[in-house]
């Protein structure tokens, strides 16, 4: 009997020596290696389009959608091929799903607070009034669902297919400045003004989650594509350099805080929830002017400054952090930089044009960027 314990226990030994690391393990493996792989910003494809007026990603990277000046609405799939275009007037910003539909919008516009939706074929197929104007809006990693906030203090929940279309709707704490899901579309999570704070819901309309802020600022919440950490910013309801950055977790407990004096901020979070980039502008005073530098810091988990640069000779502005840590930065002529996490260039790669705007997929692998030259170009990263 000793023996054949000594037999199970030796064999169950062996087994756990074959599984699966732990998922925290499994992405310091996965950051080790895009670390030692090589940097990239490969073009995948480029077109040219109307000036956008929005641009945003599928939250599986696979769908482009803009929003064009002349109020033109299109999706773009793989390669550049052009999905579908609507023309709805009054329409400035749309939401794409993985499955291709859409939902369109004006935003901040109470004469127009209509939802489009747009079949993946192309269709409109459903309109819905709500009530308040349209501050934000996203669409879940499930196809066909989407979450719409209002100034009114509701979140529209929809579902959305060829055969059915339904919503619920629910009170929220305060006006939604951002809204965005879970990896897995079952948790939504909101930035506030008025009763100001971050929220979490599932998409029942549960309250999971309230953290209150400070009265009259307008919170953003930004979550990892991993769904563990959130990235959020709180600024005055005015034009103000002051502004609070702060990193959590999941439930909302605050892991730090920093106060900035700084303007324009932007800011990206990694997918694993590891790093976290900030792009400003500091005021620094030479005799008796005042000049505005383009500063990139990065941060680590722990709110330790890895590195941070800027002034008249690296006049960078940030666009995405990938899973490593590398960042993606712009500059004002028309080149595009992955840099270490010392702050090192790793890469330099011309673009048709200066940056006029850009969209970032969840996962950070591609990057879509309106150049002023008219062309939209898609890069795969790391």
């Amino acid at each position: 009997m000793r023996g054949y314990r000594a037999l199970v226990v030796g064999g169950m030994v062996l087994v756990l020596c074959f599984v699966a690391p732990n998922p925290a393990a499994r992405r310091a493996s996965a950051e080790h290696e895009a670390d030692q792989s090589p940097p990239a910003a490969d073009l995948l494809w480029k077109r040219s389009v109307p000036l956008p007026v929005s641009l945003t990603s599928s939250p599986d990277g696979r769908y482009i959608g803009i929003v064009a000046k002349n109020g033109a609405t299109y999706c773009f799939g793989d390669n550049g091929r052009l999905a579908w275009k609507v023309q709805i007037p009054g329409v400035d910003r749309v939401v794409v799903s993985p499955n291709g539909a859409g939902a369109a919008y004006a935003f901040l516009n109470p004469t127009s607070t209509t939802v489009h939706f747009i079949t993946p074929d192309g269709q409109m197929r459903w309109e819905h009034k709500v009530e308040g104007a349209i501050w934000s809006a996203a669409a879940s990693s499930e196809p066909g669902c989407f979450a719409v906030g209002t100034g009114e203090r509701y979140c529209y929940y929809y579902t959305f297919s060829e055969r059915r279309q339904r919503y619920r709707r629910w009170r929220l704490p305060g006006a939604p400045c951002t809204t965005s899901f879970s990896p897995d579309g079952q948790v939504i999570f909101f930035g506030t003004w008025q009763d100001a704070g971050v929220a979490a819901f599932d998409n029942k309309g549960k309250q999971i989650a309230w953290s209150p802020g400070q009265p009259d600022m307008l919170y953003e919440a930004q979550l990892s594509a991993s769904g563990q950490y959130c990235a959020v910013t709180a600024r005055p309801n005015r034009t103000s350099p002051e502004v609070t950055v702060s990193f959590r977790n999941s439930r909302l407990d605050d892991l730090w805080t920093q106060d900035l004096q700084v303007h324009g901020l932007t800011d990206d979070i990694s997918p694993g929830g590891d790093y976290l980039a900030l792009g400003y502008q500091r005021v620094i005073a030479h005799k008796d002017k005042e000049i505005r530098e383009d500063r990139v810091a990065l941060y680590n988990r722990g709110g330790q400054v890895l590195w941070e640069k800027g002034g008249s000779f690296t006049r960078w502005k940030l666009v995405a952090l990938c899973p490593s840590g590398r960042l993606l930065v712009h500059d004002e002529g028309a080149s595009l930089y992955v840099l270490d996490r010392s702050g090192k260039i790793l890469l330099k790669r011309g673009l048709p044009a200066r940056v006029r705007s850009f969209a970032k997929t969840p996962q950070r692998n591609k990057i879509a960027i309106y150049c002023g030259n008219g062309e939209l170009c898609v890069f795969a990263v790391r």
